[in-house]
C-alpha cells in the first residue's frame, strides 16, 4: 500500500517549531480526511485511535482543541487531561466515555471525530494474518455477528459525539472493492488483508444507522486515489441535529 502524501507546507506553520516527523503525520492526516488548516481553526476534534497524539499536538498550533484517545497505552505514557492537546489511552470506539476520564459533566460533542487508520480498519488490521486469514477461529456467522457488534457500537458512538452541524471522517475503508476479490489491496510491508465480510457489515451497519437516526444521519463515501493504483473509501458522517 502506497500514501501519497502532500507537498509540505512549511509557511503556513505557526513560529513555534513543530518537528519534520510530526508535520508529515499531520499533512498525512489533513489530505487522507479532506481537510486543511483553515477547517481547524476554532474547532474541536475528537481523534479516535491516534497513537501518541501527534496529530493533535500539531492541529493545536492551527487553532483546534482536540481530544485524542486510543485503546493501546504506549509504555510509561500517562494520560494528558489539561490544555488544548488532551490525550487519553486504553479506549477504543466501542467505549467511549470521556466525560469520566475528564470529569466532566456530559459527554462531549465534537466539529469533528476523526478516526485514521483506526475504525473500523483495526477489525480486519488485527484480525489477520499477513495473507489475509482470521485468526480468531470462529465461524463466519460466529465472525459476522462479532463484527457486526463492534462496528455498530463504533460507529453509534462516533455519530453521537458529532455536534448538530458537524461530521465524523473515517479512513480507510475498503468498500468500493467488489464482493467477489478475494483479497484486497496491499497492506503495509506487501501484508494482504480479505476485506469481504467488513464490507458487508459495514453496509448494514450503515443502512441501520440510517433508518434508525434517518435525515440527521446523512452519510458520503469519496473515493480516494492510490499511487499504486486502485481507491480506498473515505467515509463522511455529518449530523444535522
Amino acid at each position: 500500500m502506497s500514501e501519497v502524501r502532500p507537498p509540505m507546507q512549511y509557511h503556513s506553520v505557526t513560529p513555534e517549531q513543530v518537528e519534520v516527523s510530526q508535520l508529515q503525520i499531520f499533512y498525512n492526516y489533513l489530505r487522507n480526511l479532506g481537510l486543511s488548516e483553515n477547517d481547524l481553526k476554532g474547532k474541536t476534534v475528537l481523534d479516535i485511535g491516534s497513537s501518541s497524539g501527534g496529530f493533535g499536538d500539531v492541529a493545536t498550533r492551527f487553532g483546534a482543541q482536540v481530544v485524542s484517545v486510543d485503546a493501546v497505552r504506549p509504555k510509561d505514557w500517562k494520560d494528558v487531561l489539561g490544555g488544548s492537546s488532551k490525550k487519553i489511552f486504553e479506549m477504543s470506539a466501542e467505549e467511549l466515555n470521556i466525560k469520566d476520564r475528564l470529569g466532566l459533566e456530559a459527554e462531549p460533542q465534537f466539529d469533528y471525530v476523526v478516526s485514521h487508520f483506526s475504525t473500523p480498519y483495526v477489525l480486519v488490521n488485527n484480525g489477520q494474518d499477513a495473507l489475509g486469514r482470521w485468526k480468531d477461529g470462529l465461524s463466519p456467522e460466529e465472525r459476522y455477528k462479532r463484527l457486526y457488534e463492534k462496528t455498530s457500537k463504533s460507529i453509534q458512538n462516533i455519530f453521537l459525539h458529532i455536534k448538530a452541524g458537524g461530521r465524523a471522517i473515517l479512513y480507510p475503508l475498503f468498500l468500493n472493492l467488489d464482493n467477489d476479490e478475494a483479497m484486497s489491496v496491499d497492506f503495509t510491508h506487501g501484508e494482504k488483508r480479505d476485506v469481504r465480510e467488513l464490507n458487508k457489515v459495514v453496509h448494514e451497519v450503515l443502512a441501520d444507522m440510517q433508518s434508525t437516526y434517518q435525515e440527521n444521519f446523512v452519510i458520503n463515501m469519496e473515493e480516494i486515489p492510490q499511487k499504486a493504483g486502485g481507491n480506498f473509501t473515505r467515509l463522511v458522517i455529518n449530523r444535522k441535529s
